[in-house]
């Protein structure tokens, strides 16, 4: 019972903090409803049972099964995922789709969230650009634009000395989002994506 309650206090204290760099940003409604299907039975249970309260407990499912099936359900439902935006192409590769301008912004937000629901007093924006150059920077899931303007909102976050100039930031994302566009270079050579298969079958009764 603790961790259920452990879980969810975290998931309120994650929307919370989305939902006040969503007024920032000036997208209310998208940090009211943001990441609803972490009530889920499917996001709730499998969250419940791997919670620790030092990181998300996708990380430690994946440990444990090599997948996550809570993950499998929320990116295919929440659209401020880099991931919702790769599709098939008809030879049978993948290819990244720029996210739009909002949910580019709210993902942003949820980063941001997420940091501060677990990182707490350790919370800083530098640390986000840490986190990009290791974990965003070298995926080809992600298309380089949505790239750009990662690395662009977390440099100018980062930079910004307060409160207000973080607003600042904010209010100027729709302009550095049309710059991040204007100073991508798209490679007409397609990403070399390895893909791993789940060595068991994890539906076999």
């Amino acid at each position: 019972m603790s961790k259920w309650f452990g879980h969810l206090k975290t998931v309120l204290l994650h929307k919370y903090w989305v939902f006040r760099y969503a007024l920032t940003a000036g997208i209310p409604w998208r940090g009211l409803i943001h990441d609803l299907s972490k009530f889920s039975p499917t996001e709730f249970g499998q969250s419940v049972s791997y919670y620790t309260g030092r990181r998300s407990p996708i990380h430690y499912a994946r440990e444990a099964n090599a997948f996550s099936t809570a993950w499998l359900h929320h990116r295919g439902r929440n659209r401020h995922h880099f991931e919702y935006w790769v599709d098939n192409t008809a030879r049978g590769g993948l290819i990244t789709v720029p996210m739009p301008f909002y949910c580019a912004l709210e993902l942003i937000c949820d980063r941001l969230g997420a940091a501060r629901a677990y990182r707490r007093k350790d919370f800083s924006i530098a640390e986000q650009i840490d986190r990009f150059n290791l974990e965003i920077a070298p995926s080809p899931m992600v298309h380089p634009q949505t790239k750009r303007f990662i690395r662009l909102m977390f440099e100018a976050l980062a930079a910004a000395p307060d409160r207000r100039a973080e607003k600042d930031v904010f209010r100027r994302a729709r302009q550095i989002y049309r710059q991040a566009w204007d100073e991508t270079q798209i490679s007409d050579e397609p990403a070399s994506i390895p893909v791993y298969a789940v060595p068991k079958n994890p539906w076999r009764d």
